[in-house]
């Protein structure tokens, strides 16, 4: 029979190629793919339940992520570790189960941070006529944690904030940053502690009567590996040290605050004689010193209370409220409402 298309059923079928396929194979072949089709079908319904299992195990879990967002946000560990623990306690799955891992992580570097504590020292250099040139800051390092730990110190900033003060009141503010060079790894012990050398901060008077200077640094990211291998990145927080000098041709002797209170009451008093005074002060005396100004201000008169501005900026540590004096009254009673009730550390409690 010639090929002309048409299908037999006695002798089965022809194909466009001219090969003949008997009908019990077609029948096996047309079961097969049957067969196909519905294990196809069951791969979508098995995927799309699937997914909807991850979606309802993601959704029953969301009031819990939320919170535990909210927890790690405002830094509380210790209700974040808790209501993690909840949620693993219920047996997460699919995309919650995912989510969970991912806080687990995120939980541990910051706990494993909140154990490693910073600060900072310094030392004076001084030259040949004992006059302080410069500061040697080392960056104090502790770990906290009872296993050893090794660190990288990746990206890390220091912020040098300089103020200083002539003898006519006047204050120069300026501020400096740059990035400290990554560190080589450091290996703290269980508790250990251990200092790295910042380098040199120059100190430079010129016309000032002091200064003043505070050293920030701030460590935005930071490797930690513990003993098993595993790595962290991590944020450890910043450091703070202030320290005030005064110009190297002014007495290098302290003075009691009662010496200032005293001049800035008599008869005839000079700016610079009063700066001298006040810059002489011992900074852990400030708060008490603004505390007696806020008591003696009613018996100083406008005039004589805006003259010696320059001198409680310097001891409040703030280029506000200016010069108004009647702005300074307000200032100082404040200043003595939130300073004056405490105690000195050297007093001895009340017998009750």
């Amino acid at each position: 029979m010639a090929w002309n298309g048409c299908v037999s059923a006695e002798r089965g079928i022809r194909t466009g190629c001219g090969i003949q396929l008997d009908s019990s194979i077609m029948q096996r072949c047309a079961n097969w793919l049957s067969l196909v089709l519905l294990i196809g079908l069951a791969a979508c319904a098995a995927t799309n339940g699937s997914e909807r299992a991850r979606t309802r195990s993601t959704e029953t879990m969301d009031p819990a992520f939320r919170l535990l967002r909210l927890a790690l946000n405002d830094g509380d560990l210790v209700v974040a570790r808790g209501l993690l623990q909840g949620i693993q306690n219920r047996a997460p799955s699919g995309a919650a189960l995912e989510m969970a891992a991912g806080f687990e992580q995120l939980l541990r570097g910051r706990e494993l941070a909140q154990g490693i504590t910073l600060g900072l020292r310094a030392e004076e250099h001084r030259d040949d006529a004992e006059a302080i040139v410069a500061l040697d800051v080392f960056l104090q390092i502790q770990n906290q944690h009872p296993h050893p730990i090794e660190l990288s110190l990746d990206l890390a900033r220091m912020r040098q904030l300089k103020v200083s003060m002539d003898a006519g009141g006047s204050e120069t503010r300026r501020s400096l940053h740059h990035f400290l060079p990554a560190s080589q790894p450091l290996r703290l012990g269980a508790g250990g502690r251990l200092e790295q050398n910042l380098g040199l901060v120059e100190l430079d008077f010129g016309d000032a009567l002091a200064r003043r200077d505070r050293l920030e640094i701030e460590v935005t990211a930071c490797r930690v590996q513990l003993e098993d291998g595993e790595v962290f990145s991590v944020a450890l927080g910043e450091a703070q040290l202030e320290w005030v000098g005064r110009a190297p041709w002014l007495p290098s002797s302290d003075l009691d605050p009662e010496v200032f209170l005293e001049y800035i009451q008599a008869r005839r008093i000079s700016l610079p004689a009063v700066l001298e005074r006040a810059v002489r002060i011992p900074p852990q005396q400030w708060n008490e010193t603004l505390v007696a100004l806020a008591e003696l201000a009613p018996k100083l008169n406008d005039g004589r209370l805006g003259y010696i501005t320059p001198a409680m900026r310097w001891l409040a540590r703030s280029a506000r409220p200016g010069g108004d004096p009647q702005v300074w009254r307000l200032e100082l009673e404040r200043h003595r409402k939130l300073h004056g009730s405490i105690r000195n550390p050297l007093d001895l409690p009340e017998d009750r």
